[in-house]
């Protein structure tokens, strides 16, 4: 009978662990896919209202048909692009697990 006891505990405890150490809690990141026109190259920033910088990265048309920005964020965001003295900047609403298209025409 303690044979079985310990046999069931051992089950249980072995299926709670299953449960409790699955990752799934953490939220999927909000996904920024930008494009910009009229440049060909520049610097793409991804901002909180406040003027953090979350994400940042070089935007080459010859290299590059989109930018995604995998954020763990979820709020408004400004979406930045300079180049030289040019500046644009779009805000957006972003969510987490959900996709955001953004396009910067300088």
């Amino acid at each position: 009978m303690k044979k079985l006891v310990i046999i069931i505990s051992l089950i249980t405890a072995s299926f709670s662990c299953f449960t409790s150490c699955n990752n799934d809690d953490k939220p999927r990141p909000a996904q920024i896919l930008v494009t910009v026109s009229g440049e060909c190259v520049c610097n793409v920033f991804i901002y909180t209202p406040e003027g953090l910088c979350l994400r940042s990265q070089i935007w080459d048309c010859q290299e590059t048909k989109v930018l995604v920005f995998n954020i763990y964020h979820e709020g408004t965001v400004n979406v930045t692009g300079e180049y030289k003295s040019k500046r644009i900047s779009e805000t957006y609403e972003i969510k987490y697990g959900k996709k955001t298209t953004a396009s910067l025409i300088f």
